[in-house]
Parts: structure tokens; sequence; C-alpha cells
């Protein structure tokens, strides 16, 4: 379980250690949650909760994201999840269990996925399906990812 020191003190031959525990809301992680593992921009401020932007990060501490990665990444802040985009976008079309549109999007390569699925579906019932399908799926992934780094989260 994340944790982080609220306080402590020493009272005489004793320690008091005040313990506060994150708890995060699981519909800001699924928000913030990122498309593109290679560019992680988003991060869990383990000691405000807070969701920060790297730029904003090394602003504050003064360095560059190379130093910030190799110093304090998984430390003091927690890289948040990322949701697979096009793997999401398939499993969206099997779920909606129709033939012809599982024939066409099978002859479709992962790059052209998206600005396909864009030109077949512009503004439509089923984009407004999609656009709630994708925001279930990122939520599970923000609960996963809180389950796996041991973070309390709300429903909220």
């Amino acid at each position: 379980m994340k944790r982080k020191v609220l306080e402590w003190s020493n009272q005489g031959d004793k320690f008091h250690i005040t313990v506060v525990f994150i708890i995060v809301s699981l519909d800001d992680i699924a928000y913030f949650s990122q498309f593109n593992a290679s560019e992680i921009n988003y991060y869990l401020n383990l000691y405000s909760n807070n969701i920060e932007h790297i730029e904003d990060i090394v602003n504050m501490l003064g360095i560059n994201k190379d130093l910030f990665r190799v110093t304090y990444y998984d430390y003091e802040f927690l890289p948040l999840p990322v949701a697979d985009k096009i793997n999401i976008l398939k499993e969206f079309i099997k779920s909606m269990n129709n033939r012809k549109y599982s024939d066409y999007f099978s002859t479709v390569t992962d790059d052209d996925l998206w600005i396909e699925f864009d030109k077949k579906f512009p503004d439509c019932m089923e984009r407004r399906t999609w656009d709630d399908f994708l925001k279930k799926r990122k939520k599970e992934i923000a609960e996963n990812w809180c389950k796996e780094n041991g973070i309390r989260f709300n429903l909220k």
C-alpha cells in the first residue's frame, strides 16, 4: 500500500509517526491515463496526491526529463497507466457483433485503424457508444493500476 508520512516527531525515547494512505480519484486517474507508452507525460505525486504533467514537475525541480526519470521515477512520482487505444478500439469493434464491420476492420492495419474508424463513424450513435466504451475501459485500466500499485481509490 503506497503511503506517505504526514508528520513525525521524537518524544523522548519514543517516535511518533503519522501515516496517511494515498487515496486518489479513479475518475481522475482514468481521465489522465495516457495512450502512448513511449512518452509518459502524467504522473501521480506520491506526496501531494496530485496528478502532475512532466513539464511542470521538471520545471518545479529545476532538472531535465532524463534526470527526473533516473532520480524520481517510481519513488516520489508514479507514471499514470497507459491505455492501448488501438487494442481498445479492436475490442469495441468486436463488441459491436456486426460481421460487416468486423470483416471491414479486419483488413485495416493498426496504423490506419483509427483513421478508418473516424471515416466510417464520423458522428453517429456508434461514435457515442465508442466514447462510452473507451471511458469504461480507461476506468478499468485505472482501477487495475491502482490495485497493482497499492493505491487506494474512491469512485466519486
